[in-house]
């Protein structure tokens, strides 16, 4: 095309806009490359990612199909449309009725309302099993890759972060958290070796935010003296937010495996509590989290009216629209409530908790799954939240806005909400975080894909590197510490936006790295996600019928 005799470039949506009918390449099919546990929802999105406009799709006429391992259709239905959401037109192909195990594919076809049938959109392959995360992601996340990023002593020991020599306390917190949780969850199912691999990863971490931890005033500093300074690295109050986190954690799992050890670490957990509050620093929802785990540690020791106390400002404060929900937030919501609710069945203000915990759901949870596609809760802050259907605005520097640890703990928000209230319907939220995770996100480049994907400009990819059998994004690839063979599971920084779209570079460094914290996030949802799916399996329905089935 020319525009005064000289040449005028177009891009891929210009020209894609100039076009009618559609093409196949308007689309992009949006899928979990992981695959699905058969105990959970199941859905796949369709996307128009070159045009802003679907009058010629004829969305009623189309449909999709999974087809099993020969090609042959076990399970048919029609697209449905979905809500605008974050800039993207969707339509949704819905099979959680499907729970036989093996490998399948999905088949779309698109019928435009002049040209007929496009050629159709196919996935690649995917599982359908029972416990598909643990029995995908657990070795490598939480047992290759911690083994593979062990720090030298001269550093402090810990492990190694962010692709670097970096080794900072709050994404050590977030990593002992959820190792914590899967040796709680997951310890009986593994082999005696395999779990000493598992209890020794926990100890690192646990050595090192102990190592960190200044016994005089209680602050956990950001890293060793002798690890590389990173340039987002510093000391600050976050880092001894996620060292308690991480060291309660710990000390309830280990007490009675590692008991100086756990011991230590809950004395210095509460040193730390201190000194937070000897800094004015003071959150409800991570303040009940901590006083839960106390109390869980130790029943005796007299914290429970600081546990109620600490709670009810909490319940009194709780607003996820207008608090901003951080794209590193790894402590739960609803940890200190989820625990009280348990532990003290004839408090006289259960009502009362119950009450708004059913009001929250309605209210925020179940409100934003109606307006939002993808089953998740904007990152962001009241603009983000109101807001839904637009590509969001940089608040946040384009490579932080979308990051994974907070979709680890979205999910683990929605199982313990589900569980406080026994509304099921949250699982779509948290399998709606964890497939953000595994591939079920807008999209990426396809040449930010490994294995390298052909065809269409954008590809479903999941975040967590090195999967095996499934496509996934690259990573970034400069190094700060020698290399490991290339075998263990991590999970990278989230998606990014720019200039009102979304992408994903391997030459923004940040949006490629890896890091424990994401990690860690997902450890700990992974734990809480497979037993909630067996507690469903098993027809626990009330605290009573759970408290006999733990």
């Amino acid at each position: 095309m020319t525009e005064g005799g000289a040449p005028v470039q177009l891009d891929d949506f210009e020209l894609a806009a100039l076009r009618n009918p559609f093409v196949v390449e308007d689309f992009m099919l949006l899928y979990s490359t992981l695959g699905y546990d058969s105990r959970a929802s199941k859905r796949a999105l369709v996307r128009l990612h070159t045009r802003s406009d679907a009058e010629s799709l004829d969305a009623e006429a189309s449909s999709w199909r999974l087809l099993n391992q020969e090609g042959e259709p076990v399970l048919s239905g029609p697209l449905m449309p979905l809500p605008k959401t974050f800039g993207c037109l969707l339509w949704e192909a819905e099979f959680s009725s499907w729970t036989t195990p093996g490998t399948y594919s999905l088949e779309v076809t698109l019928v435009d309302r002049d040209a007929g049938e496009l050629a159709p959109l196919v996935s690649e392959p995917f599982l359908i099993e029972p416990r598909l995360h643990y029995q995908r992601t657990f070795e490598g996340i939480a047992l290759l890759n911690a083994e593979a990023r062990r720090a030298t002593e001269d550093v402090g020991g810990g492990y190694y972060d962010c692709n670097s020599a970096m080794g900072e306390a709050y994404s050590h917190g977030a990593f002992l958290a959820g190792l914590s949780k899967a040796y709680q969850r997951f310890a009986d199912d593994l082999t005696l070796t395999d779990r000493d691999r598992l209890r020794e990863a926990a100890n690192r971490a646990a050595d090192y935010l102990m190592l960190l931890h200044n016994a005089q005033t209680g602050e956990i500093i950001c890293q060793h003296p002798n690890r590389v300074q990173g340039a987002e690295s510093g000391d600050g109050p976050h880092n001894t937010f996620e060292g308690i986190w991480g060291l309660l954690n710990y000390a309830v799992v280990f007490k009675d495996l590692e008991p100086a050890r756990a011991l230590d670490a809950f004395n210095r957990s509460r040193k730390s509590y201190q000194w937070l509050g000897n800094q004015g620093i003071y959150y409800p929802d991570q303040a009940s989290a901590f006083m839960a785990l106390i109390h869980q540690y130790q029943p005796t020791y007299p914290v429970q009216e600081t546990l109620f106390r600490t709670l009810n400002d909490f319940l009194r404060e709780f607003n996820p629209r207008q608090w901003g929900r951080s794209c590193g937030r790894c402590i739960p919501y609803f940890e200190g409530l989820w625990y009280c609710l348990r532990t003290f069945p004839d408090h006289p203000d259960r009502s009362r908790w119950e009450s708004l915990a059913r009001d929250f759901n309605q209210q925020w949870y179940q409100e934003m799954m109606q307006r939002n596609a993808f089953h998740i809760l904007p990152q962001g802050g009241a603009r983000e939240w109101d807001n839904t259907e637009d590509v969001p605005p940089e608040i946040y520097p384009p490579y932080n806005f979308y990051a994974s640890t907070q979709f680890g703990t979205m999910a683990t928000d929605a199982i313990l909400l589900a569980r406080i209230t026994g509304d099921d319907s949250l699982e779509r939220m948290a399998t709606g975080c964890l497939n953000w995770i595994t591939g079920l996100h807008p999209g990426v480049p396809r040449n930010s894909t490994l294995p390298a994907a052909t065809g269409r400009r954008l590809t479903a990819a999941a975040l967590i590197m090195n999967l095996p059998g499934a496509r996934h994004i690259r990573t970034w690839t400069y190094w700060g510490w020698e290399q490991p063979e290339i075998e263990y599971l991590s999970i990278v920084n989230g998606l990014c936006i720019d200039d009102g779209d979304w992408y994903y570079s391997t030459r923004e460094w940040r949006s490629g790295e890896t890091f424990i914290k994401h990690d860690g996030a997902y450890l700990y949802a992974m734990a809480l996600y497979d037993q909630y799916l067996e507690e469903n399996r098993s027809g626990v329905t009330s605290l009573a019928q759970l408290a006999q089935y733990e």
